[in-house]
């Protein structure tokens, strides 16, 4: 378990954080989509890559948000809502995150931060099995940390600590927070419940990275008790195809 200690660095230097969020095939109709997945996830890198080379960050820093998988047992009718199962679908999501971490590492060390979330998840039911922290994406994230001891790229790993469903992570003078989402039942509840963790002083950041709710936003959330600096949430989209689930549930 690694937490966040990054050294501090000069002013003019410039950070981009890559949003990496529910790439899991679930949510698509006839549980296909997965040929149509890796296309959007490679187009999505060939960008990515243009806009280093472009723009020449120093520090990069990849925000997983959740749901890198889709667990079958969080409720009855979610049996079987993929077309991979579910070690195949591990297999394909460290696969595809490794990708685009060497690719972020050939031009800047790189950060990469990863919650639990409630797709990967060890639950029976809406029952946990074990800690919020026995999770498949964090699973994901310890494998590929000890691949990349032995690739010997500038890559750090931060997960939340045991228990923690959430991460916090300093970039220049700017507190970064991650957490999945799934702590409220909609998108507008996000602030209210931000509020109170900001509060309690867990989640007392200038940026909140959120996805679970699909469909992507970028808001103004009230203002950062400690800094008196207006704060942002950003809602991170997935790369689903535009499925029934997400039509009927948002209309979107």
């Amino acid at each position: 378990k690694t937490k966040p200690s990054p050294a501090k660095k000069p002013s003019g230097e410039s950070t981009v954080v890559v949003c990496w969020a529910d790439i899991q095939t679930g949510k698509v109709d006839h549980l296909g989509g997965l040929k149509e997945l890796l296309e959007r996830l490679e187009e999505k890198r060939i960008a990515l890559q243009a806009y280093l080379k472009r723009s020449k960050f120093d520090h990069i820093v990849i925000a997983d948000a959740g749901d890198i998988i889709e667990g079958f047992e969080n409720f009855d009718a979610q049996t079987r809502t993929n077309s991979l199962s579910l070690m195949d679908q591990i297999d394909v999501a460290a696969t595809e995150f490794w990708k685009t971490i060497r690719l972020c590492a050939k031009h800047a060390p790189v950060d990469v931060l990863s919650i639990p979330s409630n797709h990967c998840r060890w639950s029976k039911g809406k029952s946990l099995m074990g800690k919020v922290t026995d999770d498949w994406g964090l699973h994901i994230s310890k494998r590929l940390e000890r691949h990349n001891e032995e690739a010997g790229l500038p890559v750090t790993f931060h997960r939340a600590e045991e228990w923690q469903e959430t991460l916090q992570f300093p970039i220049r003078d700017t507190r970064l927070g991650l957490a999945h989402g799934h702590q409220s039942n909609n998108p507008q509840g996000i602030p209210a419940w931000w509020a109170k963790m900001s509060h309690s002083g867990v989640l007392d950041c200038d940026v909140l990275v959120t996805g679970h709710f699909h469909f992507a936003s970028l808001r103004p959330s009230g203002r950062c008790a400690r800094t008196n600096r207006a704060r942002g949430h950003i809602q991170c989209p997935t790369l689903d195809n535009g499925s029934s689930w997400v039509r009927n549930k948002y209309g979107e």
